[in-house]
């Protein structure tokens, strides 16, 4: 399935939205993937695509869903100029080949008081950017807060005004093979 008009899941009680082929959203004007004020619901995504590039817009965007799950288990994301990953109040279970965002006024990557796992893989081949490239943000590349079991994987951050990571409340931080670039001051976290 391909789409310019993004994906919108809104406003459910005890939904479950499985999606098991391919997903491909491409030059969307609105977020590729919205999910909000859902309540004990289950949506999965087998494979997601998201190329924002042309138009500027989040790739996922996710809040108010207390209860409920977002569940990615392959894809790649890049949002341009916007933030690529956009989530809060949402349980995780998301795996992603490769996130991209080349800058604006917020981060490339904002995950706030979520539970379960994101993991961004590369392609396991070590520091070459598969994992995706943050830059050019005016402030924290990535933010974290109050967050669990986050990995970052084979990605470029660089260029960000603020730090790399900047997290706070972290449960559980792994980065395996990343490139953390200037002039950004590196991994600010609160990490246990």
């Amino acid at each position: 399935t391909t789409s310019d008009q993004g994906f919108l899941i809104n406003d459910n009680n005890n939904a479950t939205v499985d999606v098991p082929g391919h997903v491909g959203i491409f030059g969307s004007t609105f977020p590729g993937v919205t999910v909000q004020d859902n309540f004990n619901g289950a949506f999965t995504f087998a494979d997601l695509d998201i190329n924002n590039t042309t138009t500027n817009q989040t790739g996922i965007f996710a809040t108010n869903n207390p209860g409920s799950t977002l569940n990615i288990t392959g894809g790649v994301i890049d949002s341009g100029a916007a933030t690529a990953v956009d989530i809060d109040n949402t349980d995780l279970g998301i795996t992603l080949t490769s996130v991209s965002s080349s800058g604006g006024a917020a981060a490339g990557i904002d995950l706030d008081t979520t539970t379960g796992s994101f993991t961004i893989t590369g392609d396991g081949g070590g520091l070459n950017g598969s994992g995706g490239n943050i830059s050019n943000t005016i402030g924290p590349g990535i933010v974290l807060n109050n967050v669990t079991d986050v990995s970052l994987s084979a990605m470029d951050i660089d260029n960000n005004l603020g730090s790399a990571v900047d997290g706070q409340d972290v449960d559980g931080f792994q980065m395996d093979g990343c490139n953390i670039g200037t002039p950004a001051s590196g991994i600010d976290p609160t990490l246990h």
